[in-house]
């Protein structure tokens, strides 16, 4: 069966999205690995998935992993996104800016998660890499960018706001009494 509309834009099928390199990073698809989510069964919420796997030189630092949804399912509603957020990291994720895209990001002993949600909520972004990889957000951030623009073409990978990844700026909470 073929990918989901969503998953062929977002994850390089004919519309593009995920870039063939970032900066010095090649984003390889692992089709093999990919079979898992055909394997998932009928009670899964995502419905198909790429995985490309980050490679530096000899050097696997991470993987990117690209899904879409179920028909039905979406992250535009807010328990749906908190109990997929809860799914992967057990809600220890805390909401931040990465340049201009808010991204759920978990730092574990020897891994680095970062996980993003379009605003169409139809879809996501799974990054997870080594915790020495120092270009994780800014690998994040052009991946996003392209996907954006639909374009696979070479990357340099953009500095995020402040110039050193992950700005630490925790991401206003309206039920806190910030704007939206």
């Amino acid at each position: 069966s073929t990918a989901p509309a969503a998953v062929e834009k977002m994850g390089g099928g004919a519309g593009g999205g995920v870039p063939e390199w970032v900066g010095g990073v090649e984003l390889r698809r692992e089709p093999a690995v990919e079979q898992a989510y055909k394997q998932a069964g009928p009670s899964s919420v995502v419905a198909s998935g790429r995985v490309y796997s980050l490679r530096n030189g000899d050097d696997i630092e991470g993987s990117l992993q690209v899904g879409s949804f179920t028909a039905g399912v979406s992250t535009a509603n807010a328990d749906v996104r908190r109990a997929v957020v809860k799914s992967i990291g057990r809600g220890q994720f805390r909401l931040t800016r990465i340049g201009q895209i808010r991204a759920y990001v978990l730092d574990l002993p020897e891994q680095r998660f970062l996980l993003w949600f379009p605003s169409d909520g139809r879809s996501y972004d799974l990054l997870v890499t080594r915790s020495a990889f120092d270009q994780a957000d800014r690998l994040l951030a052009a991946v996003v960018a392209n996907q954006r623009t639909g374009s696979t073409t070479t990357t340099p990978a953009p500095t995020p706001t402040g110039g050193t990844g992950d700005t630490g700026v925790p991401v206003p909470d309206p039920r806190r009494g910030a704007p939206e």
